[in-house]
């Protein structure tokens, strides 16, 4: 017989489920305000860029783009701020240890935040 959930471990599903999701992936997920600051940096982010959450969290997602890629951030920024949806493009992002590395990037509006 399957056990239905209670509303209180619904709940719980929701909020943690997603999190826990994000936080073990081997990609990089990074959320961003529509200024470019980053809000949160996960573990997958961490090993690709070589910097921990704590170092990046309120500094701006340009400290990822390469000096001759400056003017690509304010680009999608202003795509995502007037509805445009941005679809799977390929780029350049820097690491900590100032190596370059291609880059595979979807940008996802999420509501609320």
């Amino acid at each position: 017989m399957k056990e239905q959930m209670t509303g209180a471990k619904q709940t719980q599903e929701m909020l943690f489920g997603p999190a826990s999701i994000v936080e073990s992936s081997d990609d990089a997920v990074i959320g961003i305000t529509l200024e470019g600051f980053i809000v949160s940096w996960n573990l997958g982010a961490e090993r690709i860029y070589g910097y921990s959450a704590s170092e990046v969290e309120r500094c701006a997602l340009s400290i990822l783009v390469p000096p001759d890629l400056s003017d690509e951030m304010p680009q999608i920024l202003a795509k995502i701020k007037s509805g445009e949806r941005i679809d799977h493009y390929e780029t350049v992002r820097l690491r900590k240890d100032g190596k370059q590395g291609r880059s595979d990037e979807t940008r996802v509006i999420i509501q609320g935040y």
